[in-house]
């Protein structure tokens, strides 16, 4: 609250009241009664404003509560059109309730008094009768039974509920809440305590089950396999006990066979060797090879020549991981740098992004416009700031100016 106080003094004198509208005059000398009037009641009300502004509760409204309230401190806020007061024994904002209705953020404590039907009130936490009754005083109504712990059947729109026996069963009818009754299972009906099937067992896509196991799958509509007897033994032979042959089951023999189609490696590893026993066989006639063929097209992509190199034709040869090597030498660990830059003032330098120390490198360099006469050349060398191995690609014995070149940087170790 304010604590505010003022230097003036009582006034000594009441005076008399002037009439409405009365004013000074130049030249007249004024009344003293009514001055005194004047001043007296001015000081009088100034007093009273004072005394009103010094015990009314502080108020303020913003997006948040102040940071230093006092006691019964009001606050509304702005954000959320939320008015709250500051307990100061708790230490804390609580927010108040609209008359007209509400959300109830906490608990309710009606502290032994009568919570009247002044609107509509949302309750989001709990409300604690402590061991009261909840009334309806209006119709004399027990609402809830605090002593029984119960509601009431009497208060209840429907206090009886009908059951209907439905196929198979009988014994239904309107029983009170609270109470009992039996349904009888009727004879074409299996007994849960045993029964005996006189008809087919329809599963309506319901497995078959005795307790964790399941003995028919309907998902999957087969008997598992380790529920048949003797099946699981027999899965894992390997001997094959039905001597069943190759050509009985469509495949070529190990020992020798005529295909009578294609051969057709979709997505297969191929290989060739020309010691023990080949998988391919090079036909008997001298210089004679094995082609593999493209299945799209039926050109030849790879030549197995007898007693001379393996050829790769009409494709590319890509080595799709590891490193290209030459008789157990490697030649190439890959392409780290490939492109095209312009020389700036007959200079520019590429970032390998390399850092393997002991790498070495070979590089290929050429020009857009050969005709220019343009002669560079690169030189390989560290740089110390990003750890990493440069090409610096210049202009010599030419002026061609600001030349194109196209490069490829290639690791060879």
């Amino acid at each position: 609250m304010a604590n505010y106080s003022t230097n003036l003094k009582t006034w000594g004198s009441a005076g008399s009241e002037y009439p409405d509208g009365y004013n000074y005059i130049e030249g007249e000398q004024p009344v003293d009664e009514w001055d005194n009037f004047l001043r007296y009641n001015s000081i009088e009300d100034v007093s009273h404003l004072i005394s009103l502004t010094n015990k009314r509760i502080e108020s303020e409204k913003g997006t948040s509560h102040p940071t230093s309230p006092e006691n019964a401190h009001l606050s509304y806020r702005t954000d959320n059109e939320r008015l709250s007061h500051y307990d100061s024994t708790e230490g804390s904002w609580h927010g108040l309730l609209k008359v007209d209705g509400d959300t109830l953020q906490g608990e309710l404590d009606a502290g032994g008094y009568l919570i009247g039907n002044v609107g509509k009130l949302e309750l989001s936490g709990n409300v604690d009768l402590l061991g009261n009754d909840l009334n309806d005083t209006s119709s004399s109504n027990t609402i809830y039974d605090s002593a029984s712990g119960h509601v009431p059947l009497a208060i209840l729109e429907q206090s009886d509920v009908t059951i209907n026996a439905g196929s198979h069963l009988s014994g239904g009818k309107t029983v009170s809440l609270g109470s009992s009754l039996t349904l009888n299972v009727q004879d074409d009906f299996l007994l849960n305590t045993g029964d005996s099937l006189e008809g087919n067992l329809d599963m309506n896509v319901n497995d078959l089950v005795d307790g964790a196991t399941t003995i028919w799958d309907s998902g999957n509509g087969y008997i598992p396999s380790a529920q048949i007897q003797g099946l699981d033994p027999h899965l894992s032979a390997t001997d094959n006990p039905h001597g069943v042959t190759a050509a009985q089951a469509g495949a070529v023999d190990l020992a020798g066979d005529t295909m009578t189609g294609n051969l057709v490696l979709d997505g297969a590893s191929v290989q060739y060797s020309t010691s023990g026993a080949s998988i391919a066989e090079l036909p008997n006639s001298s210089g004679s090879s094995l082609n593999i063929h493209d299945r799209y097209n039926g050109e030849s992509i790879m030549a197995f020549n007898e007693g001379g190199p393996v050829e790769v034709i009409n494709t590319n040869f890509d080595v799709q991981s590891g490193d290209l090597q030459v008789g157990g030498n490697t030649i190439s660990k890959g392409v780290p740098a490939s492109g095209q830059v312009t020389l700036n003032s007959g200079a520019a330098v590429i970032d390998t992004e390399i850092s393997t120390i002991d790498a070495t490198f070979n590089l290929a360099l050429g020009v857009d416009d050969p005709d220019a006469d343009t002669k560079i050349s690169g030189r390989l060398f560290w740089d110390d700031s990003v750890g990493t191995y440069h090409i610096e690609v210049v202009e010599t014995d030419t002026n061609v100016g600001n030349p194109t070149v196209n490069y490829d940087v290639i690791r060879v170790r």
